[in-house]
């Protein structure tokens, strides 16, 4: 039995895996089903009728009395002077006649996060130094552990993984902080899950959202 949230995470090709896994060469081998199954709705209609009699599909409306309510909260944080200089200094090296690229965004996604990510001038880690995010962020952590609940940190970049992980384990030495990210060997992940949800204290655990998907 699979399992899933999301059968198809990117494209028509996930439901094979699940389906070769479940019952080996009911769809045949992977690349005649991408021959046969193109990315697109006719492929997924046709799709539909073979696997609908071994498939249970479990819609949110029907399973919504049994999810806590969701809460959806969205924060606007000003740059301090030191992340607006560093964002505007990145931003004129990597605009070319007034235009950023895909690629020249990353980074000031990085700076939004925080900007040591880009621009490490300490030899030592003050994640809370000028970055109002971080400690936006701490301000909220602080609030949820003094209700003794646990908490799910989710970010794309390792770097802050590495940067969350060592500010917290110096903050909260006696509570459960782990991370899984693409860096975790694959047999070590449902371990760190479990042992975070037999904690009986408050913790965290730092997640990259593709590894951890």
């Amino acid at each position: 039995i699979a399992i899933t949230g999301t059968p198809f995470q990117n494209n028509i090709i996930s439901i094979w895996s699940l389906m070769d896994f479940c019952i080996p060469g009911f769809l045949g081998g992977q690349f005649d089903f991408s021959e046969n199954y193109r990315n697109d709705f006719e492929s997924a209609e046709q799709l539909e009728k073979l696997i609908s009699p071994i498939m249970l599909r479990r819609l949110t409306k029907e399973v919504a009395k049994d999810l806590p309510k969701l809460r959806v909260e969205t924060v606007t944080l000003t740059m301090s002077e030191k992340e607006s200089e560093i964002y505007e200094n990145q931003k004129e090296i990597l605009c070319r006649d007034d235009q950023l690229s895909l690629p020249a965004i990353m980074p000031l996604r990085q700076i939004c996060t925080h900007h040591q990510l880009v621009n490490d001038d300490s030899n030592h880690l003050m994640p809370m130094n000028d970055c109002y995010k971080y400690k936006y962020l701490i301000d909220l952590v602080e609030s949820i552990f003094s209700n003794e609940e646990k908490l799910i940190i989710f970010t794309s970049f390792k770097e802050m993984i590495d940067i969350l992980i060592q500010d917290l384990s110096l903050r909260y030495q006696e509570l459960y902080i782990n991370k899984i990210d693409g860096r975790t060997p694959q047999e070590e992940r449902q371990g760190i899950i479990d042992d975070f949800n037999k904690f009986e204290k408050h913790g965290v655990l730092i997640l990259n959202p593709k590894a951890a998907g």
